[in-house]
């Protein structure tokens, strides 16, 4: 019984945020939609979004034109949209188990032409924290907090390599993601 009543107070938790709106004769905000939609909901949302606003979003985001930006942004929040619910449920991100589908080709592509960074395939950790980065340089994130986000996953890739033996580490972790993350840096540091 205990459980059941506090499950239908976490279902009914986003119509409160709602019904604070329509209780004072107001319109609801788009703010408050995001504040409980799933981020895959999020992904179809965008996916459903006219052409001219997905344009005008990747612009606002500065993103290059020649790679079908528009399109690549909806398969990047899907992209994300694995990782996030792995880390939200506790699951194994290392070795990137929590890949639910193949990533789109494309998104490899953008990224190394927008910004030099080569060799992304999303087979290993290292892409994914180089795909968060590559946002937070679009999203105009402050370069301190961009930097210190990079350096803390090399940080922790050291602390794995002094703690596993290497064939473990190496299957984890490429020989290409230092440079992969140096790369990054670069890209990210020459943005501001």
């Amino acid at each position: 019984m205990r459980w059941t009543v506090s499950y239908l107070n976490v279902i009914k938790a986003p119509y409160r945020l709602f019904n604070i709106f329509f209780d004072a004769d107001k319109q609801v905000p788009i703010w408050s939609i995001f504040e409980v939609i799933t981020l895959g909901t999020f992904g179809a949302f965008y996916k459903c979004l006219d052409a001219r606003v997905k344009q005008a979003i990747v612009q606002e985001l500065n993103m290059p034109s020649n790679f079908n930006s528009a399109s690549l942004l909806g398969d990047i929040i899907f992209t994300l949209k694995d990782l996030r619910n792995a880390v939200a449920h506790n699951g194994i991100v290392v070795d990137v188990r929590f890949k639910s589908n193949s990533v789109n080709q494309g998104i490899d592509r953008l990224i190394n032409g927008d910004s030099n960074i080569t060799g992304i395939n999303f087979n290993e950790i290292t892409d994914y924290i180089v795909l968060l980065a590559y946002l937070l340089t679009k999203l105009q994130f402050a370069k301190a907090d961009r930097t210190k986000f990079l350096d803390d996953f090399l940080t922790i890739l050291e602390e794995y390599r002094a703690l596993l033996p290497q064939p473990i580490f190496s299957k984890l972790v490429s020989s290409q993601a230092v440079r992969k993350i140096q790369e990054t840096r670069k890209f990210s540091d020459g943005s501001d």
